[in-house]
């Protein structure tokens, strides 16, 4: 089962309960396609709609997270929103995870610096050797997360 159709099947209650999800799922709600927008405040679990419902059709406001779950979170579950939730929450849990964590964060924006720089460029170029050193000494030393997880044996990992 694909994460998607994990988030499809899951109660809508329980998806609102992660603040990333309610972010995610407020910014498809509030697409211009659809004329109501109905916004989720995780702080006190309140639902709120634009423009504001008329006082007679209160009453209906209860069916509105059965109607969002029915009718908006099987479209959320295809857009490329909700690929980039799963790849946030896959972000987050590889940080907090043992394999990854702040190190390895710290060396891929580091790269990602020096990898954005023209070496052959003088004026840049004292910069970009400082840099360099930089990740040699912090993060490719013998014992550091990044050297760790590079030598692991891939395939042993996943026969596990």
């Amino acid at each position: 089962m694909s994460s998607a159709e994990i988030i499809r099947s899951t109660n809508l209650i329980i998806l609102l309960e992660d603040e990333i999800f309610a972010d995610f799922f407020n910014t498809f709600l509030s697409l211009p396609v659809f004329g109501q927008t109905p916004f989720y405040t995780v702080e006190n679990s309140q639902w709120s709609l634009w423009p504001e419902m008329p006082c007679n059709l209160i009453a209906k406001y209860k069916g509105l997270l059965t109607w969002l779950e029915k009718y908006r979170l099987h479209f959320f579950c295809k857009t490329n929103l909700c690929f980039h939730y799963i790849l946030c929450q896959e972000f987050i849990s590889f940080i907090k995870s043992p394999e990854g964590g702040e190190e390895l964060v710290d060396f891929w924006i580091l790269t990602e610096k020096i990898l954005s720089i023209d070496e052959m460029d003088l004026e840049v170029r004292d910069y970009y050797l400082s840099l360099l050193l930089m990740l040699r000494a912090t993060h490719l030393q013998e014992g550091s997360r990044v050297v760790t997880l590079c030598n692991m044996n891939i395939n042993a990992q996943s026969l596990v």
